[in-house]
């Protein structure tokens, strides 16, 4: 936490304002003889937006996958999915062939492509030739290793693919091109 003190006296231009903190009737002259103080708080982040969090997800997610590799789309897709409760029985719904028929399947979390960036820099996936599936590196796949051994990380997270399991790209595009009866 950071403090930073501004010497007074401090003018101050509501009038009276000095007048009221002495108890008597303002005037014009009136000014406020206090320092000004300004303290930085910390602001509190939810988890989802957090960096650790996202590349800890995108790893897990990808390890998930047939050959821990996954195209944009179904990134997106189990990415916006597993950020909320609600996303995630919405899209287990979907999962499982209950959904409305004005119901839309395509899904994108805005947030993806910065994530992505990030572990690429990072050397957790890597990009393919084709440009629209990403892998999971062998620092990467050690990431997601680490996460699921882990009993404390990410454990809504963890059960909620598991129930999505298997994953690949045909099953994720088989539920976007649902149509209904």
């Amino acid at each position: 936490m950071t403090t930073q003190t501004v010497p007074g006296p401090a003018t101050s231009t509501a009038p009276g304002a000095g007048a009221l903190m002495r108890g008597r009737r303002a005037t014009e002259d009136d000014s406020v003889d206090a320092p000004v103080v300004f303290t930085q708080r910390p602001r509190p982040l939810l988890a989802e937006h957090r960096v650790s969090y996202r590349l800890a997800t995108i790893v897990l997610v990808l390890s998930r996958f047939r050959s821990a590799t996954a195209s944009l789309r179904s990134l997106h897709l189990i990415s916006w999915a597993i950020r909320t409760r609600r996303s995630r029985s919405m899209l287990l719904a979907w999962w499982g062939g209950r959904r409305f028929a004005d119901t839309v399947t395509e899904r994108l979390d805005p947030a993806l492509s910065v994530t992505l960036n990030l572990a690429i820099s990072h050397g957790l996936v890597r990009l393919l030739p084709a440009g629209q599936r990403l892998q999971l590196t062998e620092a990467g796949a050690e990431l997601a290793r680490t996460v699921d051994g882990s009993e404390a990380l990410l454990v809504t997270e963890k059960a909620f693919l598991e129930e999505l399991m298997p994953l690949n790209d045909a099953r994720v595009a088989r539920l976007s091109a649902w149509q209904g009866p």
